[in-house]
């Protein structure tokens, strides 16, 4: 059986599954217009196909296509996860954020309840002190000292304990807000990054169509 220069530049392309047109012509020992020329006569029987990495022609067993592609479709689909895990953070943060919220109007409920207690407390304790004044019993000063003491220190403790509570929450609040703006700040970055690589395949698909029709424009007018 005669094997053809076509035949052997298929058998080329079976042995090295993707080749450029510059190494076939080395290999065959032919000038790269006829390695054109053999590759315009290949049907699709054949199995080889033409492909352009920038302006340099290749030729790829049809297999292979689909082995080359995926690393690309492998780093946008990382970039796509990426992606979401920032979108969910920044979901639980602000989730986060309106817990701590929800407990600082907790607080300034509490506060402004014992900020009316303490109103109220003094009120209560000028009537005692107006009352044993106002008796006949004989005032102790030193009693009535300590009396009053007792009082306002227990009023300011639990005001102090729960001032306390609202800067811890006001603290943790300002943490969640950092982390969301971190959160939004990432995934601005991998939303381009994804949208730069997108572009990109498409400018790089878009050139190797070009090149294969300007390639069969060619090889018909020959």
């Amino acid at each position: 059986m005669i094997e053809t220069g076509v035949d052997r530049l298929i058998s080329l392309v079976n042995e090295k599954k993707k080749i450029s047109f510059k190494d076939a012509a080395k290999e065959l020992a032919v000038d790269i217009s006829t390695v054109k020329e053999w590759s315009s006569i290949m049907g699709d029987e054949d199995n080889v196909i033409i492909e352009y990495k920038f302006t340099t022609p290749f030729l790829v067993m049809k297999g292979e296509t689909k082995k080359s592609k995926a690393p690309k479709n492998q780093k946008i689909d990382k970039l796509h996860k990426e992606k979401e895990e920032q979108i969910k953070k920044v979901e639980e943060s602000i989730g986060s954020l309106n817990e701590h919220q929800t407990g600082i109007e907790q607080a300034k409920e509490r506060i402004s309840g014992i900020k009316d207690d303490l109103a109220k407390h003094s009120s209560e304790l000028q009537k005692q002190i107006s009352g044993l004044v106002g008796g006949k019993e004989e005032v102790n000063p030193e009693k009535l000292k300590k009396f009053i003491m007792q009082r306002i220190n227990a009023i300011n403790k639990k005001l102090i304990e729960e001032e306390q509570k609202y800067e811890d929450f006001a603290n943790k609040v300002k943490k969640e807000t950092d982390t969301l703006n971190d959160s939004f700040k990432n995934m601005a970055t991998h939303l381009k990054k994804t949208a730069d690589w997108i572009n990109y395949f498409k400018e790089h698909d878009a050139e190797q169509e070009k090149r294969i029709k300007e390639l069969e424009k060619g090889a018909k007018k020959k």
